[in-house]
């Protein structure tokens, strides 16, 4: 059965197009769309909220950066460009800046979005575990001309936590969701029987890579005169990588535990360190669309994969060439 693709923009709904590309990924601050129709809308659309639903199920919740009209030999067409609310919190430099007082994650966040249109405070969740250290900030230096979002993505590390999105418009702060009964599944076959995907891609790049990392703390100042007054707050090593290749990061966001941070970069290094990619039919499996920060089996004879991984990013496709279909984009999962 086909995926139904629906467009809400500025009360209209559109459902025709002449080709798409939606993307979601765990690990960018935005994501961007882009659809095209065979008409001339209306003037005037820059700015429009917009919500993308597939199979009824709100997938996309954005604002339309740079809707382009064109038309030629009686070919007619508009392109519908933009991104999801986080593009706001990219785009939207701090309102003020200088030391913020005695202010928690939720308190800092609150007041940075607050003049932020079509974002809610809401529309932020906090997902604490019981082991998230619990912290105020006796002063929170906002730099000029920071955005929102690189600040409340540097307080989230801070804490060993993530700062993202979801395609449904809610932003989180907490952890990705690598654990539970997988819901999606890739087979890919010697024999063909109950294969489900079109494409794969598996590259391993360990330039990306190391074997030791070393959170060093920050608390003696950073001066190069002074190297020798630091010391490591934290090493971790990754038993996995061949050979001895140390890094070195300089704890300075504040952090209560250079461990979390030391196993937040070592985390992300992984997924950059291997890029695993499928394109699969359609836009669901069963009656689920495809979805990151959710856990995938895969079972690739041709590739020589076997368990579960991480998806991170999807991205939905439509052209007259290849039809509709979905990229996934893959990582090993972790701590994150």
């Amino acid at each position: 059965m086909s995926d139904k693709i629906t467009l809400l923009v500025d009360g209209r709904e559109l459902e025709r197009f002449n080709s798409y590309s939606v993307d979601a990924d765990f690990y960018l601050a935005a994501d961007a769309f882009q659809l095209e129709v065979n008409s001339i809308l209306p003037k005037g659309l820059a700015g429009q909220r917009v919500q993308l639903l597939v199979n009824g199920k709100r997938e996309l919740d954005g604002v339309l950066d740079s809707p382009r009209r064109t038309w030629e030999k009686g070919k007619l067409s508009t392109k519908l460009s933009g991104r999801d609310l986080a593009g706001l919190l990219v785009d939207s430099h701090t309102d003020g800046y200088g030391d913020i007082k005695n202010v928690t994650l939720q308190g800092l966040a609150e007041k940075l979005i607050a003049k932020v249109p079509f974002i809610q405070r809401s529309d932020i969740r906090y997902n604490f575990t019981k082991d998230t250290p619990s912290l105020t900030w006796e002063s929170v230096y906002v730099e000029p001309c920071k955005s929102i979002f690189e600040v409340l993505s540097e307080k989230a590390k801070a804490l060993g936590l993530v700062f993202y999105a979801m395609p449904d418009g809610k932003f989180f702060f907490g952890k990705a969701n690598k654990t539970g009964k997988p819901k999606f599944h890739i087979t890919v076959r010697q024999d063909g029987r109950g294969n489900n995907a079109l494409f794969g891609d598996h590259m391993e790049d360990i330039s990306k890579r190391y074997s030791d990392l070393n959170v060093i703390s920050n608390g003696q100042g950073t001066d190069a005169k002074a190297t020798s007054q630091l010391t490591v707050a934290h090493h971790l090593a990754d038993k996995t990588f061949p050979f001895y290749k140390p890094f070195y990061a300089i704890e300075s966001s504040g952090g209560l535990t250079p461990a979390r941070q030391a196993r937040l970069i070592m985390d992300m290094q992984r997924r950059q360190g291997e890029s695993l990619v499928y394109r699969v039919p359609g836009h669901s499996q069963g009656d689920k669309n495809w979805a990151i920060n959710e856990t995938c089996t895969v079972e690739d004879e041709i590739l020589d994969l076997h368990g579960t991984y991480f998806i991170y990013g999807r991205r939905f496709v439509m052209s007259k060439e290849d039809g509709a279909y979905t990229e996934l984009r893959l990582g090993l999962p972790g701590e994150a």
